[in-house]
């Protein structure tokens, strides 16, 4: 019998190993959510404290669907009531102890959204990201309309590369400036240019002046990053980026940390 199918754990795990990655591909409702909650478990009755347990989803209420799970999941285990043949776990003395230790805490336990865990990160280990110690979260809107304000009045005044189409862009801003930052927000976003028709005159003349705004936006949106303004869209590249690198001591730091982790 191999260790992974041995007794003492419930049969949806006796073909999981305790250690090493593992990946589970499957349709909705076919029981990942399920898996997971038992490997969660698991990994404190093999030794974890639910501090060094990372559990991250996509969205809020996957999050807090996952927290409640877990917590029912916990509770179940400690039941003193005998579990139905394959439903259980075998537990001694210490393994009930770090369950109930879990259960007491787990509105404390790292739980929560990729985006919500990139931030606690970003706020923790700033440096370490190559951020200021002092970190504003703003929506992601709002940084970008305010950088294109900003690019588009310093070409409004003749300044930078897209000051050479001044007269153009101020036309288009006398006419409709919310459509013109709508519009140049959603090519910065990578969602517009490849869809605009063969041009000429007027039109081809914005194309243009909008392709210069882009690459300024850019520019603007990097500077204000860097003075510690994080967007949403930002939060998941700055933590990737620094994971990167060789060496990371925000790698090193996370590893010491967090034993395991799990991604729903």
């Amino acid at each position: 019998m191999s260790p992974v199918d041995a007794p003492g754990r419930p049969a949806v795990l006796r073909s999981v190993p305790r250690e090493g990655h593992l990946v589970v591909e499957a349709s909705a409702g076919t029981g990942k959510t399920f898996l997971l909650e038992h490997l969660y478990v698991d990994r404190l009755v093999a030794g974890a404290r639910f501090e060094e347990v990372l559990v991250v989803t996509f969205t809020e209420k996957a999050a807090r669907e996952m927290r409640e799970r877990i917590r029912m999941r916990l509770a179940h285990a400690l039941d003193p009531a005998p579990s139905a043949a394959g439903e259980g776990w075998v537990l001694d003395e210490a393994a009930r102890e770090r369950l109930r230790e879990a259960l007491a805490g787990l509105d404390r336990a790292p739980i929560s959204t990729i985006h919500a865990f990139c931030l606690r990160v970003l706020r923790e280990r700033p440096l370490e990201a190559g951020l200021p110690v002092t970190l504003q979260q703003v929506e992601s809107s709002t940084l970008a309309r305010r950088a294109a304000l900003q690019v588009l009045r310093r070409a409004l005044g003749g300044h930078g590369a897209a000051g050479a189409h001044r007269d153009v862009l101020a036309s288009w801003a006398a006419e409709d400036v919310e459509k013109l930052l709508a519009r140049l927000v959603e090519w910065y976003r990578g969602e517009g240019e490849e869809r605009c028709p063969p041009m000429d005159g007027t039109l081809r003349a914005r194309f243009e002046a909008l392709r210069a705004l882009r690459a300024e936006l850019a520019e603007q949106i990097a500077a204000e990053r860097a003075l510690g303004r994080v967007d949403f869209d930002a939060m998941i590249a700055l933590v990737a980026e620094a994971l990167a690198r060789r060496p990371s001591p925000l790698l090193d730091r996370l590893q010491q940390r967090f034993r395991h982790g799990l991604v729903d």
